[in-house]
């Protein structure tokens, strides 16, 4: 859940904070925290949860000697077996502006967990850029696997590799220059790497429009439905998300890596262009945190996220927890690094120049 200072003029305006002795206040925010979620939340029944069950047991647990600190551990025990990264909880500090303090009910990753450290994954995605180098690529800018230009590209004499970071921060315009000039550049190559492991999400509509460029044809990227009151099975009628190919694109073959940190925004992508005959996905299963988050304000200067979407794949497949499976699996692991070339990004390549 990003920081949403936005709605900080109408946390100020509210009465924020509550004093240690006052367990009202505590119990009624507990309270309006679970009927949100209770409301909302589309995925009850897929992650075998039973919230009433949830609710019996952490309501003892909210008493009046629970500082807003504690309240914010209780309601993390309540809210961390959804493990999903679009529900949490914030508690909007206005000293200073840009820390407010959170829990997101993240799932664990097998990529943080060999890469647990920024300094182990900058060396990993070093070990990228060296393989690269090997097969007679261009050097990356340092530094890309983070860059706000969301979009880094390199080529060989004949293969393509690109890098998205996330999916936001960035202008509809932006991308459409930056794919034209992938396209172009592209002209006498005979395939494409694009790279979106550990992205990190953002706009379903940046990533349609990327998508757009490497599509030869109209295509169902996938199907959204969004969760009503009352039954938790309950929802709209499913909404069918087209994308339209650019007069211009990229339609020779295309190798997509990603791992479990491949989410939100990143997975509708990797959802939008899976099984067509000229792209292959390689790497791990994607996170399975696919939807996005609403948000709203609790009381006493707290906000909340909620994942209260359905999404499916154009087949009707839900892959909300499970993940998108690659063609080829092939996990990055911390050995790599001893190796000294990315076996993922060397298999991408394998398969390009094989056709």
């Amino acid at each position: 859940m990003t920081r949403y200072k936005i709605i900080l003029l109408l946390l100020i305006c509210s009465n924020m904070g509550f004093s240690q002795s006052d367990n009202f206040k505590q119990m009624r925010l507990f309270n309006k925290l679970w009927k949100k979620i209770d409301n909302n939340y589309a995925s009850f029944e897929l992650k075998g949860i039973n919230w009433q069950e949830s609710y019996d047991w952490i309501k003892p647990k909210i008493t009046k000697d629970l500082t807003q600190e504690q309240l914010m551990d209780t309601l993390s025990l309540m809210l961390s077996p959804f493990n999903d990264g679009h529900v949490g909880v914030s508690m909007i500090t206005l000293f200073p502006l840009d820390a407010p303090k959170d829990f997101i009910a993240e799932r664990k990753s097998q990529f943080y967990s060999e890469f647990s450290t920024d300094s182990l994954r900058n060396e990993l995605f070093g070990l990228t850029n060296k393989t690269l180098l090997d097969y007679g690529f261009e050097q990356l800018n340092p530094g890309f696997q983070n860059d706000n230009s969301i979009i880094d590209f390199v080529k060989s004499d004949n293969i393509g590799y690109m890098h998205i970071s996330h999916m936001e921060r960035i202008t509809k315009k932006q991308v459409k220059e930056k794919m034209k000039y992938i396209v172009h550049e592209l002209s006498d190559s005979k395939g494409l790497i694009i790279d979106v492991r550990d992205n990190k999400g953002g706009l379903d509509g940046i990533s349609d429009l990327i998508a757009s460029y490497l599509i030869d044809t109209t295509v169902t990227a996938r199907y959204e439905q969004v969760r009503k009151k009352g039954d938790y099975n309950s929802y709209t009628e499913p909404e069918e998300i087209k994308i339209h190919p650019k007069e211009i694109a990229f339609t020779k073959q295309i190798v997509i890596v990603a791992n479990d940190r491949t989410r939100s925004a990143g997975e509708y992508f990797v959802l939008a262009l899976k099984d067509i005959d000229y792209i292959t996905i390689v790497g791990d299963r994607t996170e399975g945190m696919i939807g996005g988050s609403k948000i709203g304000i609790l009381p006493y200067g707290w906000i909340y996220g909620v994942n209260k979407w359905k999404v499916t794949s154009r087949n009707h497949i839900w892959y909300e927890d499970i993940g998108i499976p690659p063609d080829f699996f092939i996990q990055n692991k911390i050995s790599d690094i001893e190796s000294n070339f990315d076996p993922v990004i060397k298999k991408a390549i394998s398969l390009i120049d094989k056709q």
